[in-house]
């Protein structure tokens, strides 16, 4: 779905990535971690066309997206669902109104269309009942589910997360890692998760959804006999990717920084 094939983009006199390779298949996870300044956010602008690579090659499910003009790359966002630090919802607009924005800028359906789209949308991060609140009314980790909703209208193929949990509490950042791994395991969306918050990061990389008998979804962990191989972890170190694998890898990996970054 997404491949970065060696990357390069400088800013000024900095080379923040250096050659950069990386792929994220269908259903497939990969967590991005390093330092500030070491290019997590860089590689989401890329992916999304808001920043052009120095040399390298970018492709979007299939598609060479590095010469594209901004025109061309209207079709292409519209495969992407985008989930910001703070969530950034429009302050003025109602949940109801900010999760419905994409469709109404649009103009191609009804409101009776739109409105069961928001309501489904917000059902999947249980907050129908706050479809007429202000952002100012939301909690943090309310205001970051309306943006997991409204990021989902149109039914994106991948999703990009820039520091969705950051600072939130454990119990809300455990309700934001639950919605992410129903999409990539219920849903089959593809995502880069950018983060600092490791607790996060690892209950994504060891534990999964089903559906149970009657609908309801539960989330298990991995034992000995299982191992999740839809998610991986990369870490970028001075523009590079210094490792990519497993959680169970990434612990063992003899590099101090990455044991510092662990620590």
């Amino acid at each position: 779905m997404i491949k970065l094939a060696e990357v390069t983009k400088s800013y000024w006199d900095q080379q923040v990535l250096k050659g950069v390779n990386l792929e994220v298949g269908r259903a497939e996870t990969k967590i991005i971690l390093g330092g500030s300044g070491s290019g997590k956010s860089t590689i989401i602008k890329l992916v999304l066309g808001l920043e052009k690579p120095d040399s390298g090659h970018i492709f979007v499910d299939g598609e060479d997206i590095t010469p594209f003009r901004e025109h061309e790359l209207m079709h292409v966002r519209r495969k992407f669902g985008m989930v910001f630090q703070e969530g950034a919802l429009f302050d003025s607009l109602t949940v109801g109104e900010n999760v419905a924005y994409k469709m109404r800028e649009e103009k191609l359906f009804s409101e009776e269309e739109v409105d069961a789209v928001v309501r489904r949308m917000l059902g999947f991060v249980d907050l129908e009942d706050a479809i007429d609140k202000m952002p100012a009314e939301l909690s943090g980790g309310m205001r970051r589910r309306v943006a997991i909703a409204r990021a989902l209208v149109g039914n994106p193929k991948i999703m990009l997360y820039d520091e969705p949990t950051a600072g939130l509490d454990p119990i809300t950042s455990r309700t934001i890692s639950e919605l992410v791994i129903k999409l990539r395991d219920l849903e089959g969306v593809s995502s880069v998760f950018v983060t600092h918050d490791l607790r996060t990061a690892f209950t994504l990389a060891s534990q999964f959804a089903v559906v149970r008998g009657g609908g309801d979804v539960e989330f298990m962990g991995e034992d000995g006999k299982l191992c999740l191989i839809n998610t991986r972890f990369v870490m970028l170190q001075d523009g590079k990717i210094l490792f990519e694998g497993t959680d169970e890898e990434l612990r063992n990996f003899s590099s101090s920084y990455v044991q510092e970054f662990l620590a």
